[in-house]
């Protein structure tokens, strides 16, 4: 109910601002089907607030293991050029909902771009992440791109490890989509037990 409460806020909002960014992916691994998308709206009258969205789906092939699915919203306050304070909602399949507060900060030189987010749920006995995204985007020819993504996340409840990821992408680009070779590597648990999905993926990216 919290988590429908939460996407329907999402859309009453829409008529406060403008879409500027929206981008999808689709993952097939030897483990499970990754979806993914993300979510980008500034306000019409105050550039410097902005609502933020993404969601993320781990679709397992085993029928005894259930689906794993996050998903967070933020409202977010530009602080500088590079840095935004954000807060919102964070879910997660295991964990469940709650208040969540980050701090965004993003970077660009020539072909690369990087994006940093420290995260704490605001409750008691809550988890702290840290996630990085790199993406890398180099002219091959006159119509490809090199794509080079990689996605790192940790999390933990005071000391002790909850999961961590290393999501990595490597391929072609071609206008707005590209597509190749992905791997998901995941710890998790305190004794981070290792996960390795192998397999090909699609992306696009909508400017709407």
């Amino acid at each position: 109910m919290k988590t429908t409460l939460a996407f329907l806020s999402v859309i009453f909002s829409l008529q406060y601002a403008q879409a500027q960014r929206f981008n999808t992916e689709l993952m097939a691994g030897n483990l499970n089907y990754y979806y993914a998308h993300s979510l980008s709206l500034p306000f019409k009258d105050n550039k410097r607030f902005s609502l933020s969205h993404a969601s993320s789906l781990h679709s397992l092939y085993e029928e005894k293991q259930k689906n794993e699915l996050m998903s967070q919203t933020y409202l977010s306050y530009g602080l500088s050029k590079h840095f935004s304070l954000a807060v919102g909602t964070f879910y997660a399949s295991k964990p469940g909902i709650s208040a969540s507060l980050a701090l965004q900060s993003s970077f660009q030189v020539q072909y690369l771009r990087a994006l940093i987010v420290p995260r704490i749920d605001l409750k008691q006995g809550g988890s702290y992440e840290l996630m990085m995204l790199l993406d890398y985007d180099v002219p091959i020819s006159e119509k490809f791109m090199l794509h080079l993504r990689t996605q790192l996340m940790s999390n933990y409840t005071e000391s002790i490890h909850n999961r961590s990821y290393q999501n990595v992408r490597i391929g072609l680009k071609l206008g707005q989509a590209a597509f190749g070779l992905a791997l998901n590597a995941d710890e998790r648990g305190a004794e981070k037990q290792q996960q390795f999905n192998w397999g090909v993926f699609f992306r696009h990216d909508f400017s709407l």
